[in-house]
């Protein structure tokens, strides 16, 4: 029998398409010892009107010739409506490589099936799921399917990193007492990573969900985040450590923790007087009086802080904190640095103290030179935070790296 399968070298259109999400399938048609390992993912363009979908094709010592066609189906979903399912697109062809932006480069052994869908935009609100189908020549077929995408939706992920949460998570979202997502404890998310406990929801932007609380069902003793802003552009990240300090890391910019312990939303403008669940800090720096803005979210009260002025949550055990300050390259206190202002305890009986840092670049706090400091911190790496504590769970060269949150001292400037 004629095979039909063939390979190209082809440059497909590059579009921008900067997210890919991949679910990979081993196929086992033509032998279980020696399998051709296959994974389909998808790419969306930044205008949200196109997608690129790409099977990656490992031979694994074996050859095109085990590969007859590959048949590619995709069904749309939407809660009330009757799926609606593609024509097949059977495709007899695959490529060496992809060029363009997130393109595939040349692998010895792996090709690769592409097919582009565009105008996705005019099924906005709907679920686009792929399937491609492998027919191998021993008459065995297997099929590679990626999980459903919602076209002109937001993808996030959800890091439930320390915890004892189980494996059904919920997230929550709402914009008023009667308009949220679903009810509660919301809609179950699904599992993206199981090895770092990442989890991952899709939403529309246009819903306009203005807050998110994840959760572990509705339960007795359940489990349940802060109340956090929606974010289009960030993720979430769970932090447990003993401190339960909010801080941001390279791939999980927004955090929460157990409401019990929380210091991302306790509005410390407001006291214990407002619910405090519902309050929300955030930080803007005003370009005529160069004042730092701490607002509320809730009671809309404004705090006007010195933007020069940082405050660190020391460990229990550091009795004298002293901060080295310095310019790269240039001048510099001497070491271990200037002394700290005690300033008091928080509501978790931790010592705050504050450092004034005009003229300054970097900075690093000590215990006095006695065994213990942060690495070095850098301060424009602080954003709008103004408060630091030891991350202790991320430690470089046994030195805790900073993590991040907003202070408001009780003599702060309305």
């Amino acid at each position: 029998m004629r095979k039909l399968f063939k390979t190209a070298i082809l440059g497909v259109s590059a579009l921008a398409l900067p997210f890919v999400f991949a679910a990979t399938v081993n196929a086992e048609g033509p032998s279980d010892a020696d399998a051709i390992n296959t994974k389909l993912e998808y790419q969306v363009n930044a205008n949200n009107n196109s997608m690129r979908f790409i099977s990656t094709i490992e031979l694994n010592g074996r050859t095109l010739d085990d590969i007859t066609s590959i048949d590619m189906n995709f069904d749309l979903t939407k809660e009330g409506e009757e799926t609606k399912h593609s024509k097949t697109q059977t495709t007899t062809t695959v490529y060496e490589s992809i060029s363009g932006e997130n393109g595939k480069e040349k692998v010895d052994g792996t090709y690769y099936a592409v097919i582009t869908i565009t105008n996705i935009d005019s099924k906005s609100g709907w679920r686009i799921t792929p399937t491609f189908t492998y027919n191998y020549e021993d008459g065995s077929t297997e099929d590679a399917t990626a999980s459903s995408w919602l076209i002109g939706g937001k993808r996030q992920y959800f890091v439930q990193a320390y915890t004892d949460w189980g494996t059904e998570l919920y997230y929550y979202m709402y914009k008023s007492e009667t308009e949220h997502n679903k009810a509660w404890p919301g809609e179950q998310m699904h599992l993206y990573d199981a090895d770092n406990h990442i989890y991952y929801f899709d939403y529309m932007p246009s819903e306009e969900y203005t807050t998110v609380i994840f959760n572990n069902g509705n339960f007795d003793g359940h489990k349940e985040t802060a109340h956090m802003p929606v974010s289009s552009e960030y993720n979430y990240y769970l932090q447990q450590d003993e401190n339960a300090f909010p801080h941001p890391t390279a791939s999980h910019n927004i955090v929460t923790q157990y409401n019990n312990n929380e210091h991302y939303s306790h509005c410390t403008i407001c006291g214990d007087d407002f619910d405090y669940e519902r309050h929300t800090l955030s930080s803007t720096i005003d370009s005529i009086t160069g004042k730092k803005h701490i607002t509320c979210s809730e009671c809309e009260i404004v705090a006007n802080l010195n933007p020069n002025i940082f405050y660190f949550t020391a460990p229990n055990d550091w009795e004298n904190v002293k901060v080295h300050l310095w310019v790269e390259g240039g001048v510099g206190t001497t070491w271990p640095g200037t002394q700290a202002t005690y300033v008091g305890l928080n509501e978790f009986g931790e010592k705050i103290y504050s450092i004034d840092t005009t003229g300054y670049e970097k900075m690093i706090f000590n215990n006095n030179d006695n065994g213990a400091q942060t690495v070095n911190i850098t301060i424009a790496d602080c954003g709008a935070y103004n408060a630091i504590y030891c991350d202790w769970d991320h430690k470089v060269d046994n030195k805790p790296t900073p993590g991040y949150y907003i202070y408001i001292p009780e003599n702060y400037e309305e």
